[in-house]
């Protein structure tokens, strides 16, 4: 049950409108957040990880099989420990389309091929297809946003459009 106490009205002499205030023990929903493990394995040295595998594995290869499972697992909680943390899911943006996803896959494949093999020539397909993805977003999402301009009725919605595109939420 909702409450109200402390409750005030004010007349700030500016219009024929009054204030009222009060205080309310209303509280805000918490937004669903979920749990998620994972390893760094990124910061691994791997030389480091193979002289530590080497030197846990023994000579004799039938001993490897059996023992290969715990080792590793054993191996990995040392090297990169597993990492709790809670993220807080988002909806999908309207805009991004499979021509999105499909255009920021091979953004993310020649960043792949230029990381791996250092040349200018694979940097500049790189920041091409940047460029193009970043442009695609750019414009779907200034489409998007013209079209539910067009489509909405009255100034409200018009307001509340520009209230959910600078992040300002309902009251």
């Amino acid at each position: 049950m909702y409450s109200l106490h402390d409750i005030e009205i004010k007349d700030v002499c500016l219009s024929d409108h009054f204030i009222i205030s009060f205080v309310t023990n209303v509280s805000k929903p918490k937004c669903d957040e979920q749990s998620v493990t994972s390893r760094n394995v990124s910061q691994i040295n791997p030389i480091d990880f193979k002289n530590k595998l080497s030197s846990i594995l023994s000579k004799d290869p039938r001993r490897n099989i059996d023992s290969l499972n715990s080792a590793l697992s054993t191996l990995l909680e040392e090297t990169a420990t597993m990492r709790r943390r809670t993220v807080k899911p988002r909806p999908p943006a309207p805009w991004l389309t499979p021509q999105v996803k499909a255009a920021k896959q091979e953004r993310r494949k020649a960043e792949r091929q230029w990381k791996k093999s250092g040349l200018t020539v694979h940097r500049d397909i790189y920041r091409l297809k940047h460029q193009f993805a970043c442009n695609l977003i750019k414009d779907l999402k200034r489409k998007f946003v013209n079209d539910k301009i067009v489509e909405s009725r009255s100034s409200k919605e018009i307001f509340n459009i520009c209230n959910d595109l600078l992040g300002k939420k309902q009251t």
